[in-house]
């Protein structure tokens, strides 16, 4: 019995089908009150250990008017009579040639832009598939650990550091041959993030919530380069330098409006482990 690999058409019909979902989440979507309760930068001013007032802010309600519900929100027959007609869903073709599944596990340290941090550490693990003599795509998830230096405003106002969780997905394009011992390679990739705090003092708002942790996601973009040390059917080994930068939402998790986390650029170090199923 053929064993059934995934294609580009199986990964062109879920992209469809999400981005039918969010299309048709956000046009049926009605106006709703939004909690908001000022600013970042005064939420760490409070939380300070330096900070001698009291630790109270304000909450206060908006009304946010979204898009009306339209006919395309009800439309019963759209999946019936355009996705079945599509040209996404046909027949996989089972005799595509496959190169092999890939396990990896990775890790190291990194430098970040700005004064309040040291730099992070990270650990990852990816799971994928060559999807050709020399590229490879998989998905990963993983996370950060950025400690905070004792000189930064932040390490007043919170406690430890901040971690970071991710998942995105990656590409890597080896630019010499496969069956070479040592190889170079391109990687680029995508990835989620989620990052989260500790307030050193909790923060009292007048709704009667107090609040003690925070949180925020963003969006990382990256590329860079990497060589395998140590390559073979089964194995590799390799090292890699990826600059990055990530973008921070406007709002926390508390509604607070975000003034403090600007964009953060990175270098990311990372030693890369990979187990190769050839099948």
């Amino acid at each position: 019995m053929k064993k059934h690999y995934p294609n580009k058409q199986d990964g062109l019909i879920l992209i469809f089908t999400l981005l039918t979902f969010l299309f048709i989440q956000g046009c049926c979507s009605r106006s709703h009150l939004v909690k908001r309760r000022g600013k970042l930068s005064e939420a760490m001013e409070k939380a300070s250990d330096e900070y001698e007032g009291e630790r109270n802010m304000e909450t206060h309600y908006e009304r946010v008017e979204e898009a009306h519900v339209t006919e395309s929100c009800i439309a019963d027959d759209y999946g019936d009579s355009q996705v079945a007609d599509s040209p996404l869903i046909s027949s996989t073709d089972s005799s595509r040639q496959h190169f092999g599944n890939v396990l990896s596990f990775s890790g190291g340290s990194g430098i970040l832009s700005g004064d309040d941090f040291y730099g992070y550490s990270h650990l990852n693990i990816a799971y994928g598939e060559n999807v050709s003599r020399r590229g490879r795509f998989q998905g990963r998830a993983g996370y950060m650990w950025a400690p905070l230096q004792t000189a930064g405003t932040l390490h007043h106002s919170l406690k430890n550091g901040t971690l970071l969780l991710h998942v995105g997905c990656e590409f890597q394009y080896l630019i010499t041959p496969h069956y070479t011992f040592v190889g170079q390679y391109f990687v680029g990739g995508l990835a989620y993030h989620h990052m989260f705090w500790s307030f050193k003092n909790p923060i009292h708002f007048d709704d009667g919530e107090t609040i003690r942790s925070d949180s925020i996601s963003g969006l990382e973009i990256y590329a860079g380069a990497g060589i395998n040390l140590m390559q073979t059917r089964y194995f590799q080994l390799g090292g890699e330098v990826l600059p990055g930068v990530i973008f921070w939402n406007d709002e926390t998790y508390q509604k607070l409006e975000n003034d403090i986390f600007g964009t953060f650029w990175h270098v990311k170090f990372r030693l890369s482990v990979n187990f190769i199923d050839p099948n």
